[in-house]
């Protein structure tokens, strides 16, 4: 009888040994599938075009200056490269590349900061700035004299054009223009003659401004600064380095 009582005993333990085997056996296959997707998932919903869109608007409301003009500002996420096949990623951080400016056609990176592997891309983007400016009636020769006549109010994307947008007739009015004028065409700085706002050899202040910073320097500009346009500024340190001339002028650097 106690013999018996032992064999079955030992019967019962193997049997329990085996289940626990097996579940391990399928934990060991099953949770590295489960996982994966999961992973995956995060990876999504950090780089997703709503997600990438988002972070663009807070970077543009810490620094556009659009209180220049209503203007109504509108972010437009391109496709990466369906060829690219990129590993599970648990966190992806967005992040603007150096030299780039959140204006027009322009891109921002994304990183993969935590998972199986490392990787970098960048993302096509476009800004439009939709808003009021002074748009050409007709086309006009270089050296005309413009007046209040010559051009009309409508709604256009202000980042079309690298140079600043003409907000207010009197930028324009009795200006003239630096080259021919297409009908239809929005005034810019750089379309009109403009008085110097300092000569060759002045002392100029210089702003660099992006996501959560602004930075202020001095040097001696290297040409005359037409608002509008570019110009070099030799810095204290002897680096040459160039910018846009404001109206006021101010030279902004794009970092």
């Amino acid at each position: 009888m106690d013999r018996q009582r032992y064999l079955l005993h030992l019967l019962m333990h193997k049997a329990a040994s085996n289940l626990s085997r097996s579940a391990w056996v399928l934990s060991a296959l099953v949770l590295p599938c489960l996982i994966q997707p999961l992973q995956a998932l995060a990876s999504e919903e950090n780089s997703t075009p709503s997600a990438t869109q988002t972070w663009v608007q807070e970077q543009l409301a810490n620094q556009l200056p659009l209180t220049q003009a209503d203007l109504r500002v509108e972010v437009i996420v391109g496709k990466l490269d369906p060829r690219l096949q990129l590993a599970p990623c648990a966190k992806v951080e967005t992040f603007l590349p150096p030299g780039t400016r959140l204006w027009g056609r322009s891109r921002v990176g994304q990183r993969c900061t935590d998972g199986v592997a490392r990787w970098q891309v960048f993302v096509p983007i476009r800004i439009k700035a939709i808003g009021p400016a002074w748009v050409l009636r007709s086309t006009l020769p270089a050296n005309s004299i413009l007046s209040a006549q010559d051009a009309v109010l409508q709604d256009v994307d202000w980042a079309e054009s690298a140079s600043p947008v003409l907000a207010r007739a009197s930028d324009w009015v009795g200006k003239s223009l630096a080259r021919n004028g297409l009908s239809g065409e929005t005034l810019s700085l750089a379309m009109v003659r403009v008085t110097p706002v300092f000569a060759s050899g002045a002392r100029v202040k210089l702003v660099a401004q992006g996501p959560g910073f602004n930075i202020a320097s001095a040097g001696h500009a290297l040409g005359s600064g037409d608002p509008g346009q570019n110009v070099s500024v030799r810095l204290e340190n002897g680096r040459i380095v160039s910018g846009i001339v404001n109206s006021d002028g101010v030279v902004s650097l794009g970092l």
